[in-house]
């Protein structure tokens, strides 16, 4: 379809996007954050206006149209997108007064039915490559078993160890994959579900470890004297106890993104550096 953004300071990504055919309205992330679009017809692309990091550019579907909505410097600013270009957003509007003409754009929902059964349990390659899906079709009670062989298989990388009072050590894989925890003395390994998140700083303390990380500085615990019993990365506390527990999820209210370090207050208070975004 062709490219969008064009003043690019650093990496640059299509972090939200809305279509209204032909054209595809794209918010271009993030040094700097550009509202953008694309003519899927033409090629034709162009870029409506910058922003500095640490704006946001998204959009809503509203009935007559699409909206784009473009947060800077504490203010958001709202416009339509029509046919390739901006109209100045105005609150309050009356549907039958709007300088375009109104067009359907929210997505359609699609129902699937007459789905399979599906069994992801062998999903994941073994050692030879070999993926497997087990599935039963509508009204079937037998397993059947699709197969494909991965050409590569690659090992993930360890980002973290920490090295425990009771000499074991606590580990994680990179991008967001599993915890492990493993004994040099008796060889055992033991693996956690995925948690997430990815980098970020590890501190034990007592009978604890305090994790946090990308994204949105995720402050977790974990009891070392009960099992692992977490079960991925979460918003809210869940309603049920987890292991490790989630103490703080600081996005919403300070823009905190990457976690960088911790450090051991004398007043038993955990504080923490990172970088905004």
């Amino acid at each position: 379809m062709g490219t969008v953004g064009k003043h690019r300071l650093s990496y640059s990504y299509a972090y939200n996007l809305a279509v209204d055919p032909p054209w595809v309205y794209v918010g271009v992330g993030q040094n700097p954050w550009e509202l953008a679009a694309i003519n899927i017809e033409t090629g034709e692309s162009k870029v409506f206006l910058e922003k500095p990091t640490g704006s946001f550019i998204d959009f809503d579907f509203m009935p007559e149209g699409l909206v784009a909505k473009v947060s800077a410097l504490g203010k958001t600013d709202k416009y339509w997108c029509i046919d390739g270009a901006l109209i100045p957003f105005v609150a309050g509007y009356s549907p039958s007064s709007l300088p375009f003409t109104p067009r359907i754009v929210i997505p359609p929902k699609y129902s699937l039915t007459n789905t399979p059964t599906l069994d992801l349990s062998k999903l994941t390659a073994d050692a030879n490559g070999v993926a497997r899906l087990l599935w039963q079709a509508p009204g079937e009670t037998t397993w059947r078993e699709n197969t494909c062989t991965i050409g590569n298989v690659a090992p993930v990388s360890i980002e973290t160890l920490l090295s425990l009072a009771d000499g074991t050590i606590l580990g994680n894989a990179k991008q967001y994959q599993v915890f492990f925890r493993y004994s040099p003395r008796s060889g055992f390994t033991f693996y956690g579900a995925p948690q997430g998140p990815s980098g970020g700083p590890r501190l034990a303390v007592g009978d604890s470890v305090y994790f946090s990380g990308y994204p949105s500085s995720r402050l977790y615990r974990y009891d070392l004297s009960l099992p692992w019993t977490g079960s991925g990365p979460h918003t809210i506390a869940p309603t049920s106890p987890m292991n490790p527990a989630l103490l703080g999820y600081y996005r919403p209210f300070t823009d905190t993104h990457y976690a960088y370090n911790f450090s051991l207050g004398n007043n038993k208070r955990l504080y923490l550096s990172g970088r905004r975004e």
